[in-house]
């Protein structure tokens, strides 16, 4: 999980600088680290509702809404953040 909350950081460092792109493709490398989580039901549930927040930021970046594209990722980050609650 430190591996997605250190993409999930670097997406949010990013986006002071405007470039959408390269935010988007932060994101999609914090999802893919996602994605490899694994544990019980519950945990997995919970992890695919962050990973629907991670997909809401990259559409927003895609987009260039920066502002919801950082509100998307401070959410997802706090839902990776309660994962270990489920293990």
């Amino acid at each position: 999980m430190k591996e997605v909350d250190a993409k999930i950081q670097a997406a949010l460092d990013a986006i002071p600088s405007g470039n959408a792109e390269e935010v988007a493709g932060l994101i999609k490398a914090a999802n893919e680290n996602a994605g490899e989580l694994s544990a019980n039901y519950k945990f997995e549930f919970e992890r695919d509702k962050a990973i629907g927040k991670l997909k809401k930021a990259r559409d927003a970046a895609k987009k260039s809404d920066l502002p919801g594209t950082e509100q998307e990722l401070k959410a997802a980050r706090e839902s990776f953040a309660n994962l270990p609650k489920f293990l």
